[in-house]
C-alpha cells in the first residue's frame, strides 16, 4: 500500500527585515504555524524565518580561521535575534574537526561570531547537509536557538531556551575512576589564560547513525553519503557543546583525523550494545583504542539511541579516557546536546552531580555528597532537572555549569595525569576577571537580602555574574526547602546575568508581597549559609572566570525586619507633604546584626528600582519623617535597608504621588442596612505650597438618598466624613459612588462602593428542578433560582425525608445555582433554600420534591465492521450504528479499534442523525511508520 501525503500550499506574507549596507539573507515569515514545518520538537513559542542558505554558504567562504589574528578584516554577517531584528556579527570559522578530517567532509563547517556592536552577544553555528543550526548567547538573557524546520532547509525557527518543552526522561550513572576532588574553597576557577584543546574520538552506534540517515533522507544513498549525514549530526551537537566548555572552562574539543572510522552504519554489526550504557563503556574503550590507537586521542565518547548516560569520572588522558556514553531515542536538539552530552562529558572532565534531591532519579547513589549544593533536582548542567519528580525545580536544565562544577573541571584539566591536551595562550583575552563577594554578614530571620558583589576585567569584556549557595548537607533538610532547616541549600542556582547583585528571594517575589517561593526560602531559624559569587568574562572561545565566597549567618533572635507603614491600597502622597515611614527594628540595630542606621529609598516603578534616597544613614529606630519629592507616579514603593548591610524590607502596596492634593481612604466599601445611614471616613493631603480651597461633593448617589460632607470644604490637611442618608428610600443593590474634591481648575476623584441591604428578605423564586419533577439526572443537574440583589448567599439543603431528618447535602453558595454532588439514581429527594445577606437571614423556602432517573446502560455494536480504510479516497469511510430504543441519552461512550501503519493520517468524527459532528481524532498520532495501531474509548463526559 502506498502512503499518500496531501501537500498544501498556504500563502504567507514575507516581511523583509531592512538593514542598510548588508546583504539580506533572512526574511521573517508571518505564518506562525505553517504547514511546511516538519520539526516536531519545537516549543509553543517561536518565530519563523526563511534563509537564503546558498548565499550564506558563498559568504562564509571568505571567513578567516578562528586561530588567525585577523580582527581588522572580520567577515560581517547579519543574523536575527529574539526581538525580530537583525544583528551584525564578526564571524570566523571554528572547525571542530582536525584539518585532515575536515578535508574529508568539506561541506561540514562550524563557525563562531561576536556581535559587532555588542561584545556580550555571541553566536555559534554549524552549516552542512542538515542545514543551519545556531546557538546565540547574550549576557543576562536566555540562550536563543535557530533550527531548520522544513525538509528544504530554507525555513527556520528561532526560539528561546526558556520556552522549551519538558523532554528529559533518563538518568545518568557516573562511574568513579579518578580520585574524587574536594569541593573546597581552595579549588580555582579557569583563570590561567590558556585554551586547552582535547582530541576527541567520537563514535556512534549503528542505531544512532540510522536515525540521522533517515532524518537526512539518504537511506538509499551511498555509504559515503550516509557517513557524511552522521558526521553532520555529530558536528551540530559538538559545536554547541564546545561553546559551553569554552565559555566556562576555556576547554575545546577537536575530532581526531580518522574519526569517520568510528561511524558505524549497521546496528547489527557494530561493536556496541546500543541499549546498555554500562556495557558500552568498556566496548567503547576497547574499540577506540583498537581503531584510533590509545595514543592518538585524549577523550572518547559514543553516541547511541539507548542506554541512557554513563561516564567515568575524570577519565581523559587515562586508561579509561573513552569511558563516556550518551544515548537518547531522539538524539537531536538542545536538550540532547546540553543536558545529556555536555552533562556526560562534564563527568569525564571531573565534574560530579550537583543536585541535593532524594526522589526519582535523584535518589540513591546518584547523589554526590560534597557537591550536592542545588536544592531538589537542581537546574545546572551537572544537575538532574526534570527527572526527580516531585522534587523538580524545573523541567529542563539551564545551559551553564555551577561554580562548583567549574572548579572541579579546571582542577582536573590543569593538573596531574589529566594534562595531555594542547595548551595555547589566548590571542584576544589578556586578563582574567576579578571577583569580590564582599564581607560576611549576620542577618535577621525572615528578612529579604540583597547580596552585593564587585568585579572588574582589565580587557573590558562583558561580564556576567552568578550568586550560588554552596551548602551541601543532606541530613535534616526538607525538599522543597523549608524555612526551619538549619543546613543545606535553600536557594536555587539562577543563570548568569548582568547584575552584580542577587536578591534573596527574587525581587518579584518580594514585590508581590511574599518572603519565599518554592525554591527560594528565607530562614526562620538561626543557621549559616555559604554563597559563591562567580564572574564570567564571556570572551569568545577564551572564557575565564573568577569567584569569591561569603558567609551569611542568620540570627534567630533578630527579625523579621518589616516596613509597617503604607501597607494599604490607595495611599496618596502630596508632593512636599511630610510622611512617616515606620518599620519594625526587630533587634537589627544591635549586635549581632549591627546595623545602627538605615537608608530609606523610593521606587517609582512598583518596587524594582530605587533611584531616590529619602533618607540616608538615619537611625535604625523604627520611624522617620520624610518629605515627599516631586516625582509624580502611581507606583511608588518604599524600601528600608540596613546601611552598609544586605537586609531590607519593602512596604506592601503602591503609593500614588500627586503634585497638588490627594484624597485617601482606608475602607472604600461600606454596608448599609435599611434604614441606617452609611458613613465613609477619608482624608485630604495638600502638597507643599498648595493652599486652594477644595470643595467636596459626591456623584452617582443612589436615587432617594442624599450625601453630606463634614467639613464641606478644606484648604489644609484634614479628615473628612461623608454621610449618605435616606437609605430607607434606596433599592437594595451595590452602588459605585465617586467622592469629588475640586477647585475651579482642579479635580480629584475617590471611588467608593455602597452596598445596601434590606433586612426583610423575600423567598427565592425557584427555576429548576420544578416541584415534583421526575427523571432528574443524578449527576450534573443544576439547581437554579432567580438572582436577588438583596441576597449575598444561600443555604441549600437536600434530604431524603420531608422533615429533613436525613440531610444528604447542606451547602452555602454565593451564586444562584448549584450542582448537587451526592444524589443517587431512582431516589426521591426534598430540598429547600434560605437566602441571607449581611443584615439578616431569611426564611427557608417552601419544601420542594424531585425524583432522580434510573440510568440504563446499553451497548450497541456496528454491524458493518471490519472496514478497509482506502489510501486514495479523501471521503474516507463511514460506519453506522442504529439505536432503535426511545430513551433520553445522558452519556455516550464510543470504542474504536483501528489497525493502520500511518496513524498520523487518521481523522475520526462522530455524527448524529441531525448532522451534528464531533471530532474525535485529527492526525494526532505522530511518528514514523510501523506498529501504531489504536484501541481507544471516547467519553463525552
Amino acid at each position: 500500500m502506498y502512503r499518500r501525503i496531501l501537500c498544501l500550499v498556504i500563502p504567507f506574507l514575507l516581511i523583509p527585515l531592512n538593514v542598510f549596507g548588508q546583504e539580506i539573507l533572512w526574511t521573517k515569515l508571518s505564518s506562525e504555524k505553517a504547514s511546511f514545518i516538519t520539526n516536531k520538537n519545537l516549543p509553543e513559542s517561536y518565530e519563523i524565518y526563511q534563509l537564503d542558505i546558498e548565499r550564506l554558504r558563498s559568504k562564509l567562504v571568505h571567513a578567516s580561521k578562528r586561530n588567525e589574528n585577523s580582527s581588522d578584516n572580520k567577515l560581517k554577517i547579519l543574523f536575527p535575534d529574539s526581538s525580530g531584528k537583525l544583528k551584525e556579527y564578526d564571524v570566523q570559522e571554528a572547525s571542530i574537526m582536525h584539518p585532515d578530517l575536515a578535508k574529508k567532509f568539506p561541506q561540514n563547517k562550524s563557525y563562531v561570531g561576536q556581535a559587532t556592536h555588542d561584545k556580550g552577544t555571541s553566536i555559534r553555528f554549524s552549516l552542512n547537509s542538515l542545514g543551519f543550526y545556531a546557538m546565540i548567547s547574550s549576557a543576562g538573557e536566555s540562550t536563543v536557538y535557530i533550527d531548520p524546520v522544513s525538509e528544504s532547509k530554507m525555513v527556520y525557527a528561532l526560539y528561546s531556551r526558556k520556552s522549551l518543552n519538558a523532554l528529559r526522561s533518563f538518568e545518568c550513572l557516573t562511574k568513579s575512576k579518578a580520585p574524587p576532588l574536594k569541593a573546597a574553597s581552595g579549588l580555582k576557577n579557569a583563570n590561567d589564560l590558556q585554551l586547552r584543546t582535547f582530541e576527541l574520538a567520537l563514535a556512534t552506534t549503528g542505531e544512532y547513525a540510522q536515525f540521522h540517515i533517515d532524518a537526512a533522507g539518504v537511506s538509499n544513498g551511498t555509504e559515503a553519503e550516509k557517513r557524511a549525514a552522521v558526521m553532520d549530526a555529530m558536528t551540530v551537537t559538538m559545536t554547541r557543546v564546545n561553546g559551553l566548555f569554552e565559555r566556562d572552562v576555556a576547554l575545546t574539543m577537536q575530532l581526531v583525523p580518522n574519526n569517520d572510522l568510528l561511524i558505524y552504519l549497521d546496528g547489527g554489526t557494530d561493536p556496541y550494545t546500543n541499549e546498555n550504557g554500562s556495557a558500552m563503556l568498556t566496548e567503547n574503550q576497547t574499540n577506540i583504542d583498537t581503531v584510533i590507537g590509545s595514543t592518538n586521542y585524549d577523550i572518547g565518547h559514543v553516541f547511541s539511541t539507548g542506554g541512557g548516560g554513563v561516564a567515568f569520572l575524570g577519565s581523559p588522558c587515562g586508561s579509561s579516557k573513552a569511558g563516556g556514553v550518551t544515548g537518547l531515542p531522539n538524539p537531536v536538539g538542545d536538550v540532547f546536546d546540553v543536558e545529556y552530552v555536555a552533562h556526560e562529558m562534564g563527568h569525564q572532565y571531573g565534574a560530579n552531580h550537583t543536585f541535593n534531591g532524594t526522589a526519582g532519579n535523584c535518589a540513591g547513589a546518584n547523589r554526590n555528597g560534597p557537591t550536592a549544593v542545588e536544592p531538589g533536582s537542581g537546574t545546572t548542567i551537572m544537575a538532574y532537572a526534570g527527572i526527580c519528580a516531585p522534587q523538580n525545580v524545573q523541567q529542563n536544565g539551564d545551559d551553564y555549569f555551577h561554580s562548583i562544577s567549574i572548579k572541579e573541571m579546571f582542577a582536573f584539566i590543569s593538573s596531574g595525569s589529566s594534562v595531555c591536551d594542547d595548551e595555547t595562550a589566548f590571542i584576544n583575552n589578556a586578563n582574567a576577571p576579578l571577583a569580590n563577594a564582599g564581607s560576611d554578614f549576620v542577618v535577621p530571620v525572615m528578612t529579604p537580602l540583597e547580596l552585593k558583589g564587585q568585579a572588574s576585567d582589565a580587557d573590558g569584556d562583558v561580564l556576567t555574574y552568578t550568586w550560588e549557595q554552596i551548602d551541601n548537607e543532606i541530613s535534616g533538610i526538607s525538599i522543597p526547602p523549608s524555612s526551619t532547616q538549619t543546613v543545606g541549600a535553600v536557594f536555587r542556582s539562577l543563570p548568569p546575568d548582568d547584575s552584580l547583585n542577587r536578591f534573596l528571594p527574587d525581587l518579584n517575589t518580594v514585590v508581590n508581597g511574599n518572603l519565599s517561593s518554592t525554591w527560594e526560602v528565607l530562614p526562620s531559624v538561626g543557621r549559616t549559609m555559604n554563597f559563591s559569587f562567580t564572574v564570567r568574562d564571556n570572551a569568545l572561545a577564551e572564557g575565564q572566570s573568577a569567584s569569591d565566597e561569603t558567609v551569611i549567618t542568620v540570627d534567630e533572635n533578630s527579625g523579621p525586619f518589616l516596613v509597617t507603614s503604607q501597607d494599604a491600597k490607595d495611599v496618596y502622597w502630596a508632593v512636599g507633604s511630610s510622611q512617616t515611614i515606620s518599620w519594625d527594628v526587630a533587634n537589627t540595630d544591635v549586635a549581632p546584626v549591627n546595623s545602627p542606621t538605615v537608608h530609606i529609598l523610593l521606587s517609582l516603578d512598583g518596587g524594582f528600582t530605587y533611584p531616590i534616597t529619602l533618607a540616608a544613614s538615619t537611625p535604625n529606630d523604627g520611624n522617620h519623617i520624610i518629605s515627599v519629592p516631586n516625582n509624580l507616579t502611581s507606583t511608588a514603593r518604599v524600601k528600608v535597608e540596613g546601611a552598609n548591610h544586605i537586609f531590607y524590607a519593602l512596604n506592601k502596596s503602591d503609593i500614588n504621588i500627586v503634585d497638588d492634593f490627594a484624597l485617601n481612604i482606608t475602607d472604600a466599601t461600606q454596608i448599609a442596612c435599611i434604614p441606617d445611614n452609611a458613613v465613609f471616613d477619608f482624608s485630604i493631603d495638600f502638597a507643599a505650597g498648595f493652599s486652594e480651597t477644595i470643595n467636596f461633593n459626591a456623584t452617582n448617589v443612589p436615587a432617594g438618598a442624599s450625601a453630606s460632607f463634614n467639613p464641606a470644604s478644606a484648604n489644609s490637611n484634614s479628615n473628612v466624613q461623608l454621610t449618605i442618608s435616606g437609605i430607607d428610600n434606596v433599592i437594595p443593590d451595590s452602588y459605585d459612588i465617586q467622592i469629588i474634591g475640586s477647585t475651579t481648575m482642579l479635580s480629584r476623584q475617590l471611588d467608593i462602593v455602597l452596598n445596601v441591604f434590606d433586612p426583610i428578605i423575600k423567598e427565592p423564586i425557584i427555576k429548576n428542578p420544578i416541584d415534583g419533577a421526575t427523571g432528574v439526572k443524578a449527576i450534573g443537574t443544576s439547581f437554579t433560582w432567580d438572582n436577588d440583589t438583596n441576597v449575598t448567599n444561600y443555604d441549600l439543603e437536600i434530604a431524603t425525608d420531608v422533615l429533613f431528618n436525613t440531610v444528604i447535602e447542606s451547602v452555602n453558595v454565593t451564586t444562584n445555582s448549584y450542582i448537587p454532588q451526592n444524589l443517587q439514581d431512582a431516589t426521591t429527594y426534598y430540598w429547600r433554600l434560605r437566602p441571607n445577606n449581611p443584615c439578616a437571614s431569611g426564611n427557608f423556602s417552601k419544601v420542594r420534591t424531585f425524583t432522580t432517573s434510573e440510568i440504563i446502560c446499553i451497548q450497541y455494536n456496528a454491524t458493518d465492521t471490519p472496514l478497509n480504510i482506502p489510501d486514495n479516497d479523501p471521503m474516507g469511510i463511514n460506519s453506522v450504528i442504529n439505536v432503535a430504543d426511545d430513551f433520553v441519552i445522558s452519556d455516550v461512550n464510543v470504542t474504536i479499534t483501528i489497525t493502520h501503519p500511518w496513524m498520523e493520517d487518521i481523522v475520526i468524527s462522530l455524527e448524529s442523525p441531525l448532522g451534528t459532528s464531533v471530532g474525535l481524532i485529527n492526525r494526532q498520532c505522530n511518528g514514523a511508520s510501523g506498529n501504531q495501531n489504536m484501541a481507544a474509548t471516547f467519553d463525552d463526559l
